[in-house]
């Protein structure tokens, strides 16, 4: 199932990126350290059900399977663009604080 193949690759990704010190920091500074953790075991799960996906032939799996697939990879998808957003605004969030310490060290 090849469509399974690029959500897991996405899944593996988003992994590494939650695993991320940096994000954690911010996670864990904002208070979300237990919503972090359960987010990594939640991808690592659906990571573990893509990956059989792969080696199961698509006409084999019931519509059941099927659907459900889908709605991993589109969670899958989902909690990947959140974690762009996160890091956007996570991004936007240290550049303010880095013009309101430039702007401190002028006054001075």
């Amino acid at each position: 199932m090849e469509a399974a193949g690029l959500a897991f690759s996405v899944a593996q990704t988003l992994l590494a990126a939650l695993s991320y010190p940096p994000l954690q920091q911010m996670f864990t500074m904002w208070g979300y350290q237990s919503e972090l953790e359960n987010l990594e075991r939640t991808v690592s799960t659906v990571s573990a059900v893509l990956l059989d996906a792969q080696s199961v032939d698509e006409e084999k799996l019931s519509n059941y399977e099927r659907n459900l697939i889908e709605k991993l990879k589109d969670a899958v998808y989902d909690a990947d663009d959140l974690l762009d957003e996160f890091a956007t605004l996570a991004k936007r969030q240290h550049q303010l604080c880095m013009e309101g310490n430039e702007k401190s060290l002028t006054k001075v």
